[in-house]
């Protein structure tokens, strides 16, 4: 049976394809699967055990927005920013497995970086600045050398 592990990897696969926008939106819709997956398995009898430990974490988003900062696609930092925006709205719920870390906020600004929008310098420092508030606030995520 699917596990994180399983989609996690097709997710990765997908994000390191040299097929950049296609490999992007692959990887978003494997994303959504497995979402709607473990829905659908949770709602049948015995599933609930099951889908214990099938979840996205922070690691399977991390790795659907990498997806789309490696695409090259115009679309990549929207796309990422509302990821990231999904991952903050669970963790807000108390789906701490879902929680931004350094990796995510470096990743979205990492979109942000290489997005030719012409607001893409201020959308950048916004993610910064959510990083430094959400630092402030748990301690475990802190700008580094790579932000």
């Amino acid at each position: 049976q699917p596990s994180t592990y399983s989609f996690a990897t097709v997710i990765s696969a997908w994000a390191k394809s040299k097929s950049h926008t296609e490999g992007a939106e692959r990887a978003e819709y494997i994303l959504a699967r497995m979402i709607d997956f473990r829905k659908k398995i949770a709602s049948s009898e015995g599933g609930e055990e099951y889908t214990k430990n099938l979840y996205p974490d922070t690691v399977v988003y991390n790795s659907c927005i990498d997806a789309w900062a490696r695409s090259g696609d115009p679309r990549a930092a929207t796309k990422a920013q509302a990821i990231f925006n999904e991952m903050e709205d669970e963790a807000q719920r108390g789906n701490a497995h879902v929680a931004p870390d350094a990796i995510t906020y470096n990743t979205v600004i990492n979109c942000y970086a290489n997005s030719k929008h012409v607001s893409a310098a201020k959308a950048a420092e916004r993610v910064l600045k959510r990083m430094e508030n959400a630092s402030d606030k748990e301690g475990r995520i802190a700008p580094n050398t790579r932000t």
